[in-house]
């Protein structure tokens, strides 16, 4: 998606801000809770996977800053913890963004019956123009 937005022209001075977001599979608990949940092994797996994949987010997010600012673009980002579908769309908001681009991941029948679809979320959601960008099997990196 990324390479799909700098290869495109854009006027001086536009600005791009790209938006991780870890879905957490440790869920938001109290400080009482917490200590309760500490003793758990699977909660400390569980909590170290979410760090993991926070840590390779930034890392992408980061390397995708870059690529967008030797394109020309003004680009920050930012990774933030939440639903997807509705982090994105409170971003754009925020920003009074003009465009969101999203990439789809090309999920089966099953696999977007039973998570849902980020994309199909967003466009049917936001207030302004979305571009579904699909990734062709050259593009595609292993995960």
């Amino acid at each position: 998606m990324i390479q799909a937005v700098r290869k495109r022209s854009w006027p001086e001075k536009t600005e791009a801000q790209i938006i991780s977001v870890v879905q957490t599979l440790v869920p938001t608990v109290t400080t009482l809770e917490a200590s309760t949940y500490a003793q758990e092994p699977a909660f400390t797996v569980i909590r170290e996977l979410d760090e993991r994949e926070r840590i390779r987010l930034q890392n992408v997010a980061d390397d995708s800053t870059n690529i967008l600012r030797r394109a020309g673009l003004m680009a920050t980002s930012t990774v933030v913890d939440g639903d997807p579908r509705e982090v994105i769309l409170a971003e754009a908001e925020l920003s009074n963004a003009d465009a969101i681009f999203v990439g789809a991941r090309g999920l089966g029948r099953m696999e977007r019956l039973m998570l849902g679809s980020v994309s199909t979320h967003i466009v049917t959601h936001a207030r302004c123009t979305v571009e579904v960008v699909r990734q062709t099997m050259a593009s595609r990196v292993p995960r």
